[in-house]
């Protein structure tokens, strides 16, 4: 079959409001044989792109629990972008009820950590994968919250930066959570 009858079936399919092309059945008074619509070509190819290629993403050096209760487990788990070409994890554990969450932020700024907390109050260091941690403790609405702050000294910001939060956590969990923190070294 040649353009002109295909464009010639369609045409009239189109005037005549039958929706012959769909269905692949031939339009009254049209003697040309019918074209499937899988084998109908496509109206524009798609266009190619053109410039420079997109930049790579580069993602903060992840860091990971090992060690955690087993009704403590991973409920999500999100990008957090720094640039366009830089990006931070976050990872959310909870207990399956949501009254209880740790999360782990790796990269990031500790001014955007601890602003929507205005009662913080420094508690002391703990050891987190071999490193100084910063202990912090407040509240958020009626939630105990813990937050332990430490950076990987050969990477920079804001990738050299993580935080554990601990909301309504116990403290076993909580003692469990830092000792099971692992971060890979670049």
């Amino acid at each position: 079959m040649n353009r002109h009858n295909y464009l010639g079936s369609a045409q009239r399919a189109i005037v005549g409001g039958s929706v012959a092309i769909l269905c692949g059945c031939a339009v009254p008074g049209d003697h040309s044989p019918a074209v499937p619509a899988a084998t109908a070509p496509a109206s524009t190819p798609a266009p190619k792109p053109m410039g420079v290629p997109a930049p790579v993403r580069r993602t903060c050096p992840e860091a990971a629990i090992t060690n955690l209760p087993p009704e403590i487990v991973l409920a999500n788990r999100a990008l957090t972008e720094f640039s366009s070409t830089l990006v931070g994890v976050e990872s959310t554990y909870t207990n399956g009820k949501g009254d209880q969450t740790i999360q782990i932020m790796s990269g990031g700024y500790a001014d955007e950590v601890t602003e929507r907390y205005d009662n913080l109050l420094p508690l002391g260091t703990v050891k987190v994968a071999g490193l100084d941690g910063d202990v912090v403790q407040g509240s958020l609405l009626t939630s105990t919250v813990r937050l332990v702050f430490w950076q990987l000294p050969s990477i920079a910001p804001p990738c050299g930066l993580h935080v554990l939060v601990a909301t309504n956590v116990p403290d076993d969990v909580y003692q469990a959570a830092i000792a099971g923190i692992s971060v890979p070294q670049p």
